[in-house]
C-alpha cells in the first residue's frame, strides 16, 4: 500500500507542477551583486533607485551574504539587486533604465545570476504537495473492496 501512495503521489505531483508551470508560470529573477558606497546600506540603494524605475519593473535591492567577495566589499556594502522577469538574453528593455542607474550608483556587478522562481513561492509547491497526497490517498481508498460486499 506504501508503494502505491507514493507512486500515485509523484505522478500527481509530477502532473500538476507541469500545470502549474504551463497555466501560472513565474518568473525569471535576475540577481546581480552590487557593493554601494561605504555609508550607503542596501535600503538606502533601493529608495535612490525608485526614480529610475520609470517601466514598474519589480526589483528590490537586498543585503549580501557573500564571503568569496570579501576583498572587493571591504569599503562597501554588498547588495544583490534582484529584478524578477528578467530573458535569458540579459537585462530586458523595462529594466534597462533600473539597471543602468544602479551600475552608475554602484561598483558591479561582481556576478550575476538568474534562477526561476514560481509564481506563489513555496505556498505553491506545499498546496502541489498536499493536492497530491489527497488525491493519491482517495483513490487507493476508492479502488479497496468494501467489506459489505458478499462473497461470490
Amino acid at each position: 500500500m506504501a508503494m502505491k501512495l507514493t507512486f500515485y503521489v509523484l505522478i500527481f505531483y509530477l502532473l500538476f507542477s507541469i500545470a502549474a508551470g504551463l497555466l501560472i508560470p513565474g518568473d525569471v529573477v535576475g540577481r546581480y551583486t552590487l557593493v554601494t558606497e561605504q555609508a550607503a546600506s542596501c535600503s538606502d540603494l533601493e529608495n535612490r533607485l525608485e526614480s529610475f524605475n520609470v517601466n514598474d519593473v519589480r526589483y528590490r535591492v537586498v543585503p549580501a551574504d557573500i564571503t568569496e567577495l570579501a576583498d572587493e566589499v571591504a569599503d562597501g556594502t554588498a547588495c544583490w539587486l534582484e529584478i524578477r522577469g528578467v530573458p535569458d538574453s540579459g537585462v530586458g528593455d523595462a529594466a534597462a533604465p533600473l539597471y543602468e542607474a544602479a551600475l552608475r550608483m554602484t561598483d558591479g556587478p561582481l556576478s550575476i545570476e538568474r534562477a526561476y522562481q514560481p509564481r506563489f513561492g513555496q505556498a505553491e509547491t506545499v498546496a502541489i504537495w498536499l493536492l497530491s497526497i489527497l488525491l493519491a490517498v482517495l483513490i487507493i481508498f476508492s479502488r479497496r473492496p468494501s467489506k459489505t460486499d458478499p462473497e461470490v
